[in-house]
């Protein structure tokens, strides 16, 4: 399961969100200005911007969602 962690009034959230749904990869959104617990539990893990993607609890940076995307069309 993808997750991506946003805020409101992100623009590089938006634009990642737009690229995963137009490369029709399914994915759920946190936004971690609602939920508090999420905000103090990304910023322990070291991160201090958003958008930050997980893929089945890991951390995920640009380079392994285009493999991601590469592995779509290669099903």
């Amino acid at each position: 399961m993808i997750v991506v962690y946003t805020k409101t009034h992100c623009p590089n959230c938006v634009k990642l969100k737009n690229r995963l749904v137009a490369d029709s990869i399914e994915f759920s959104t946190i936004n971690i200005e609602t939920d508090e617990t999420v905000r103090e539990w990304l910023i322990g893990e070291g991160h201090k911007s958003v958008p930050q993607v997980y893929i089945d609890g890991r951390h995920v940076d640009d380079d392994m969602l285009f493999k991601l995307k590469v592995e779509q069309y290669e099903k």
